[in-house]
């Protein structure tokens, strides 16, 4: 009797833990407007399970895994765009936008593997960018969700973004450049966090990432779109 009682512990442990790694984390925010180099979102589209702040834009990991994430931005008319999206101050995808004459669009798509409290989110790195004032319109869009689970460590996995990051020894608290490989010359490279990316101070003031935030778009001194 005691060794069924046992049994039947050990099953629905694992059971629970099964069914845990298989739940669904994705999001899909909308509607953003500047918040110093970082976008707040007015509309939550989907929240399915993942941590987010629509304050800064930010997701945090809660469950470790392969993440897919895209993003598109409209260039304000009169200025080049160029947005990266980052993960730990780190940028690992970068879109660019140029034209002073037109709105054009940019966008970006990456898969990356992510462990618990690992953030990303989108950084404006230069010029601005435009939403819409009408209610039932957003040409800014931030979406992510977990796709499965990452390759073993043992046999030298993890990708090129766990290399860079030291994963064997620390992530969120690793400082200054780790591969400087990146071709721009004088900037920041894909490998190199951006010291003056002040993302974890404004995330530890904001501690409820879940908080609702009220974005007057309609003071947007632009034409509608």
């Amino acid at each position: 009797m005691k060794f069924s009682l046992i049994v039947c512990i050990v099953w629905l442990f694992t059971h629970t833990v099964s069914v845990k790694s298989q739940e669904t984390i994705a999001f899909t925010a909308t509607k953003g407007e500047r918040n110093g180099p970082y976008i707040s979102y007015h509309t939550m589209l989907a929240n399915s399970s993942a941590k987010f702040n629509p304050l800064y834009g930010v997701f945090m990991c809660t469950e470790p895994g392969l993440y897919f994430f895209t993003f598109q931005i409209l260039s304000e008319k009169d200025s080049d765009l160029r947005v990266s999206l980052r993960t730990n101050r780190i940028p690992t995808v970068t879109a660019f936008s140029g034209s002073k004459t037109s709105y054009n669009m940019a966008s970006g798509t990456a898969i990356l593997e992510l462990e618990v409290d690992d953030i990303v989110y989108l950084f404006i790195e230069e010029g601005d960018f435009y939403e819409s004032r009408q209610v039932n319109r957003a040409y800014t869009s931030f979406t992510g969700y977990r796709i499965g689970s990452a390759a073993s460590d043992e046999s030298g996995g993890g990708g090129f973004l766990s290399s860079i990051m030291g994963r064997k020894t620390s992530v969120a608290a690793t400082t200054g450049a780790v591969n400087n490989i990146g071709p721009d010359v004088g900037k920041t490279s894909d490998s190199e966090i951006d010291t003056k990316d002040n993302i974890y101070n404004l995330l530890n003031t904001n501690n409820n990432t879940n908080t609702q935030i009220n974005i007057d778009i309609n003071n947007r001194n632009t034409t509608k779109l």
